[in-house]
């Protein structure tokens, strides 16, 4: 009862009830091993947080060095590719600058339209429909014939040069001639139908060289002869028999029975 009273008095009258009954060495107790029974699994989560964090940390900068490694490799891949149309580019220039006609001297393949513009001052923008994805330039020449410059619509360089002219039938062995003296004997001669996507029957001369060749196309219609010298990469050329049916030419007698465009088959097309 005594020991009682010392408590209270030293506790205060307010004091918790628990205070004097011994209840609170149990509950500290009880907190004491909760923490020891817990304290391996807080150690653990506290490692395995700092081995994320450390994870975290190597990863983004993992990830960094591979963006950084997957920029070198495509700006090295993208200087290669330039290089390699460099190189193409100065092929087509010197090729085509020795065939292209001494008409339009100081034009070749590969030039920018600034450089096409330079050389060839006469020459405007031409206004009538161009193919998609291709800018044309126009010139008429002193001879009555049109001289054609086509660039890519987004690099403007010069892809292919075409030079259109009109002859009358008998005019046509000279020209012949004159095409042999100045690029060799043709390499191909080709009929070419009028059942193909060009629409009109035409029969073709080509003087295939390596990078750059020559097409010579022979229109024959009620007005008379209309040639389309087409200078340009010896693939486009490739691509413009196919389109056009063309078939080898095996034998002279094909030669004499020329193919005639009707006036039906020229109608709405822009014939020299």
């Amino acid at each position: 009862m005594r020991g009682s009273l010392v408590a209270t008095r030293f506790l205060g009258e307010g004091a918790p009830r628990w205070a004097s009954s011994g209840a609170a060495p149990a509950r500290v107790y009880a907190a004491r091993v909760s923490l020891r029974s817990i304290a391996p699994a807080l150690i653990a989560l506290a490692v395995v947080g700092g081995g994320l964090a450390v994870f975290w940390f190597w990863s983004e900068a993992r990830q960094d060095a591979l963006v950084a490694e997957a920029r070198a490799e495509r700006e090295a891949r993208e200087e290669r590719e330039q290089e390699r149309l460099e190189r193409a580019t100065a092929r087509l220039r010197e090729e085509s600058a020795g065939l292209v006609p001494p008409m339009l001297e100081g034009v070749a393949l590969g030039q920018s339209e600034r450089e096409v513009r330079s050389a060839r001052p006469e020459a405007v923008t031409r206004r009538v429909r161009t193919p998609p994805g291709e800018f044309w330039l126009e010139e008429r020449l002193g001879n009555g014939a049109q001289a054609l410059f086509a660039f890519g619509d987004e690099e403007r360089v010069l892809q292919q040069v075409q030079v259109l002219s009109r002859i009358d039938p008998r005019g046509v062995g000279p020209h012949l001639t004159a095409m042999n003296e100045q690029y060799g004997r043709p390499t191909g001669v080709w009929r070419c139908s009028a059942q193909s996507a060009a629409g009109v029957p035409t029969l073709r001369f080509t003087w295939r060289k390596s990078h750059v060749s020559v097409q010579d196309i022979f229109l024959v219609h009620p007005g008379g002869v209309s040639i389309t010298l087409y200078v340009a990469p010896t693939e486009t050329i490739r691509q413009s028999l196919t389109i056009g049916g063309c078939r080898p030419v095996r034998s002279r007698e094909d030669l004499d029975d020329l193919p005639f465009a009707t006036p039906e088959m020229l109608q709405g097309r822009e014939v020299q």
